[in-house]
């Protein structure tokens, strides 16, 4: 009997070492953590309460929509990242908060159930988040100043210097005059 050979359904990783240099690879990588930390944040929600949208009607909330302008749960986030409409890391970071804040605004007795989950979970949230932020500001910290970047600082450094000329020389003309 021959043995077949099956091709991996796995997709090949480029090593991250090499992505290094690439902006947009760091922002991916920075994407998938996001919904790693998306994933575990579903599953420490052991009461489900921020799984899917907060229906009003069938809760008997009716100030909910006075309360909260802008509703948001841990599944319209997760299908807003399938469909690659999260665009960075801190709108994810947005997002998820949101979830958690709007939890803690509506439910506002301290020892409720709904207001502890949420509290906990946001807690754990910037917790794991806080490695991504590290990375992000790392990344903005080492970037590379494009050509148009560069030209525009030194501008501002030369319009800072006319300025700070400029006023010298009036406070002359002021004090001799």
């Amino acid at each position: 009997s021959t043995l077949q050979r099956r091709e991996s359904s796995r997709q090949t990783k480029v090593p991250s070492r090499l992505e290094d240099g690439d902006p947009q690879a760091q922002i991916d990588r920075l994407m998938e953590k996001c919904s790693e930390i998306l994933r575990e944040l579903q599953n420490k929600d052991s009461y489900k309460f921020f799984l899917e949208p907060v229906d009003p009607v069938a809760l008997n909330l009716p100030t909910y929509f006075d309360i909260i302008d802008e509703p948001m749960d841990l599944g319209t986030i997760q299908k807003k990242m399938n469909a690659k409409e999260v665009h960075s890391p801190e709108e994810f970071s947005g997002l998820v908060r949101l979830v958690f804040e709007n939890a803690i605004k509506f439910n506002t007795i301290p020892d409720s159930v709904v207001h502890l989950s949420a509290r906990n979970l946001l807690g754990y949230f910037n917790q794991k988040y806080k490695a991504i932020q590290n990375a992000l500001d790392a990344a903005k910290k080492n970037k590379k100043m494009t050509k148009a970047e560069r030209l525009e600082t030194k501008r501002k450094e030369k319009e800072a210097a006319k300025k700070k000329l400029k006023e010298e020389k009036d406070l002359k003309r002021k004090s001799t005059g």
